[in-house]
């Protein structure tokens, strides 16, 4: 039940983050850490920047109809849905498993 709280709160939070942004507004293009060398990251990486970071299991067994990546799958597309809408610094998504 921990589990299903946790996963149900950080989804109010991207809807929520999400929701807030127009389709009009076309902010800043977000950084992708991964994509750049250290000096750039340096600057980037401010007090006030905003980091996110997708976190998902890579290996849950969901069924036969699901593939085991279905929750790192969800992770990384809620990470490109908000860097595409806001201006963030997306660190690399990280994956663990079982």
């Amino acid at each position: 039940m921990v589990r299903l709280r946790w996963s149900l709160s950080i989804t109010v939070v991207v809807v929520a983050a999400l929701s807030g942004t127009r389709a009009a507004q076309t902010p800043s293009p977000s950084i992708f850490l991964a994509d750049i060398a250290w000096p750039e990251a340096e600057k980037a990486l401010t007090e006030d920047a905003v980091v996110i970071l997708a976190i998902g299991n890579g290996s849950e067994a969901h069924g036969p109809h699901l593939p085991l990546s279905t929750d790192f799958r969800q992770a990384e597309y809620v990470k490109e849905q908000v860097a595409r809408r806001t201006n963030v610094v997306v660190a690399p998504s990280v994956q663990y498993g079982y």
